[in-house]
């Protein structure tokens, strides 16, 4: 329990001048959970149904009269200048980008200048990926300060260096630095002990074909126990790779598993073939606006499953075990807590030992009873820097030998099956002086259904 809200508050909502906290991530997928979780962790209640209910931490301020809000996005930036998106708000969760787009506009917002608190999670990141709008907000925040007091500053962050908080220090972000470490040495995270790792050599062109066999597989392995459900990350190396990987993997997995997409904003999902065509210029035109409307609201992009406009949903129907699997990019490695995840596939090799470490630290993670298996598939030419991330992490590589491709003789084996039951009815096949023309033996189903599956890899797949 925390401590007891004072009564009458020592500042109303409608006195505040700017919020009281502001915690920085270095994407918006990272910060929409951490805007739920610091919503819960302030009394929120956070709503199992449609973002956008009344009970949802976007229009309800929960029981301590708390409001968090997220900056993730020029929807959001643009509603912060234009109405009371930030009035009376207590804690903001936003990028660096939109922060500075924000305070160092035209129209500038004193964002920065009354924090009490400012954290930096996954600072090693912001810093890389943000370096010019990290170091003004830095400086904003400790120098402009309104109140006179520096806020307290927190660098968050599995691998962050020791050099990065000397020029943090160096800098005049942070005075006397206390610096915490879990199991790791300087700017080394801790691999999680009860992952296994292990490789599978492809041609690049056979790479999402092999995928979707992998997951079969494994999924199929795992069984149906509800104690532990099957949850597999496949990370793609583009949003363009993932979005163009959505709908032949979904049809790959043949209904038996559910799939959540999690990719930047504005990425367009490639409908199946011949589904946008079936709308027509008006209906698609009405689609757009929609998912449109629906991302600046934070609701669901209901009219269309070919948007990635709503992290959201994906986030909250994989944590809920409502998607088995959950499709994205390299930026939803970093910091996302999605309990139980028991495989961690990667759909081409990482950039370096960091982020392989980053996307493998989705499965095994701190109370996880699952262990985890990490795959990466990768050509020929690939594997020897494979190797090298792994001697740089200290990890033991296995290779995998992946399910073998339906063949050509399978599929004639699979149609000879079909013709030989279809002609082994009726009359003609009864005829016993036909013995020398007996249909070969009917397939058990179970393998019938796998040729099926199979033949259809190779056509939405290959």
């Amino acid at each position: 329990r925390g401590p007891p809200v004072a009564s009458p508050p020592q500042t109303f909502p409608d006195d505040l001048k700017g919020p009281q906290a502001l915690v920085v991530v270095p994407t918006l997928e990272l910060g929409v959970q951490c805007a739920l979780l610091v919503y819960k962790l302030l009394g929120g209640n956070l709503s199992q149904g449609r973002p956008g209910d009344a009970a949802n931490m976007f229009t309800y301020t929960g029981p301590r009269g708390i409001k968090v809000r997220g900056l993730l996005n020029k929807e959001e930036v643009a509603m912060a200048r234009g109405t009371d998106y930030l009035r009376g708000v207590h804690v903001v969760v936003a990028t660096p980008a939109a922060v500075m787009e924000l305070y160092a506009g035209e129209e500038r917002q004193p964002i920065l200048d009354h924090l009490r608190v400012l954290v930096v999670d996954e600072y090693d990141e912001c810093v890389r990926s943000a370096t010019l709008a990290m170091s003004m907000l830095l400086s904003a925040a400790v120098n402009n300060n309104a109140g006179g007091e520096r806020p307290q500053v927190v660098l968050v962050g599995a691998t962050v260096t020791g050099a990065q908080v000397d020029t943090a220090v160096a800098a005049g972000w942070v005075r006397e630095p206390v610096l915490l470490r879990v199991g790791a040495k300087d700017g080394e995270a801790a691999m999680p002990t009860a992952l296994s790792h292990r490789y599978v050599v492809c041609e690049e062109s056979r790479r999402l074909a092999l995928l979707a066999r992998l997951l079969r597989r494994d999924l199929e392995a795992l069984g149906d126990d509800p104690e532990q459900p099957a949850r597999a990350m496949v990370f793609a190396q583009t949003p363009e790779d993932a979005a163009g990987a959505t709908e032949p993997l979904r049809s790959a997995l043949w209904g038996d598993h559910k799939m959540a997409v999690l990719l930047p904003p504005g990425t367009r999902i490639p409908p199946p073939p011949g589904a946008e065509a079936a709308l027509g210029p008006e209906a698609r035109l009405a689609q757009d606006e929609e998912e449109a409307r629906a991302a600046a609201n934070h609701e669901l992009a209901g009219s269309s499953p070919f948007s990635a406009s709503d992290p959201i949903r994906a986030l909250h129907s994989f944590r809920d075990n409502r998607t088995s699997l959950l499709l994205c990019t390299p930026y939803a490695s970093r910091g996302l807590d999605l309990p139980a995840v028991s495989h961690v596939y990667n759909l081409g090799l990482p950039q370096d030992a960091t982020q392989y470490l980053h996307r493998a630290g989705r499965a095994g993670r701190i109370g996880s009873t699952t262990g985890g298996i990490v795959t990466t598939l990768v050509t020929e030419a690939e594997l020897a820097d494979l190797r090298a991330i792994a001697a740089e992490l200290s990890l033991t590589l296995a290779e995998d030998a992946p399910p073998p491709p339906v063949l050509l003789a399978d599929a004639a084996q699979l149609l000879a099956a079909e013709q030989g039951g279809a002609e082994g009815e009726g009359e003609d096949g009864a005829k016993a002086g036909d013995s020398a023309k007996q249909p070969p033996a009917p397939l058990p189903s179970k393998e019938v259904e796998k040729l099926r599956r199979g033949l259809e890899d190779l056509y939405n797949l290959m």
